[in-house]
């Protein structure tokens, strides 16, 4: 278990041990000794909390590499935000890009165009 993963992630996203406490619903002493490396192996149930509060992987404690890297998780976040038909114009351009690249696959390489789209003002 990585206590400095920890606390790099806890200064990036600004948080205290009491503001971790709070979000978590783990004890500030509990906290203070799992940061400090005082207690070296918390159970999975106390490093979930942990690791749900801070958004992150249970993976970045353990030194293995993240399943799914944060932008992801970011572009998710305002997918969620966005209006109904938004999302089903996206839905709809990951699938006919997904379509159109799997067509273009040869020679175990694939080509992948990339478009840029402009924002539309009012509809």
């Amino acid at each position: 278990m990585n206590n400095k993963k920890i606390k790099e992630i806890m200064k990036a996203q600004g948080y205290t041990i009491e503001m971790l406490s709070l979000i978590s619903n783990i004890p500030v002493g509990t906290l203070s000794k799992i940061i400090s490396g005082i207690t070296a192996n918390p159970g999975f149930e106390t490093m979930s909390a942990i690791a749900t509060a801070l958004n992150c992987s249970l993976d970045e404690f353990s030194g293995r590499p993240v399943t799914i890297p944060y932008d992801y998780e970011e572009y998710l976040r305002r997918f969620k935000q966005l209006p109904v038909c938004q999302k089903e114009y996206i839905k709809y351009v990951i699938d006919l890009e997904y379509d159109r690249m799997t067509r273009l696959k040869t020679n175990e390489k694939m080509t992948l165009r990339c478009y840029e789209f402009t924002n539309i003002v009012n509809g």
